[in-house]
């Protein structure tokens, strides 16, 4: 099967999202297999129907189907900060039509410096994946692709929900699920741009070196101290050299030979 054009993502923002910069670069990440969008939002979410109090409501997939609308034919994802059924951040709507929730996993990733987005980007190539496995429908034979073992795999369960810090960022492609996925009607060249897309999912340089920080105190101290070490004697070495060459007096030879075109130039002048 080749890859004639980038699949195309509809993402559906449900309800208010509370959560400053979620989106942001989400519609602009660089892709070679898909192309993402933001097409509409729906500003007002009903209350949900299972609701036994304020801490314990949630939207079940029908009350979700009607939010989100009908199918169309490309891949809608919707985006939402709620409960869903089963306590599941991912819900299967339609064969076209997938919704992700936020709500539960923030805690998790902002306790260890980890972006929605980064979590979003994982998702949605986790479901695009098994839209393509499926033939271009999220199916619900898709629930039978996740594996329980945590194992840092794009395709890990995150049964418990913890367990989502480990297969966030660069999340890897177990032997398991390439197999699997090398034995489905991928298009032309999907499995190698994805672990490349993949490897790009990680927290900017600085949240890099702070988690270093965060992980690595005492390291993080010595280098300091060395790398403050080094750049004092590189700066006392460089200001000897100036201090030095300040001092150096003028040669003879440098005299002698402006005395001479100082001579030279008034000879001339008198002839």
């Amino acid at each position: 099967m080749k890859q004639k054009r980038k699949e195309k993502i509809e993402i559906i923002i449900l309800g208010n999202i509370p959560i400053k910069g979620i989106l942001k670069n989400i519609e602009y990440w660089k892709s070679q297999i898909l192309e993402i969008s933001i097409t509409s939002t729906v500003k007002n979410l009903p209350a949900p129907k299972n609701n036994t109090g304020y801490l314990n409501q949630f939207f079940d997939d029908s009350e979700l189907a009607k939010i989100i609308g009908h199918d169309t034919l490309n891949l809608r994802i919707g985006i939402i900060f709620a409960d869903l059924e089963d306590d599941f951040y991912v819900r299967r709507i339609s064969d076209k039509s997938v919704v992700i929730s936020v709500k539960n996993v923030h805690p998790y990733l902002k306790a260890n410096n980890i972006s929605i987005e980064n979590f979003l980007k994982r998702t949605i190539y986790t479901i695009c994946s098994s839209y393509f496995v499926f033939n271009n429908q999220f199916s619900k034979s898709a629930y039978q692709i996740p594996h329980i073992e945590t194992r840092g795999c794009l395709f890990d369960l995150n049964g418990d929900i913890n367990h989502v810090i480990y297969n966030t960022e660069q999340p890897k492609i177990c032997e398991d699920c390439e197999a699997m996925l090398n034995a489905s009607k991928l298009p032309q060249n999907y499995l190698i741009n994805l672990k490349k897309e993949l490897k790009k999912i990680r927290k900017k340089r600085r949240e890099r070196l702070e988690s270093f920080v965060k992980s690595q105190p005492y390291l993080s101290i010595l280098i300091s101290v060395l790398l403050g070490i080094f750049l004092n004697v590189i700066a006392n070495f460089i200001y000897d050299e100036i201090s030095f060459f300040k001092k150096q007096p003028i040669s003879n030879n440098t005299l002698i030979q402006k005395n001479t075109t100082g001579s030279e130039l008034h000879s001339e002048s008198h002839q």
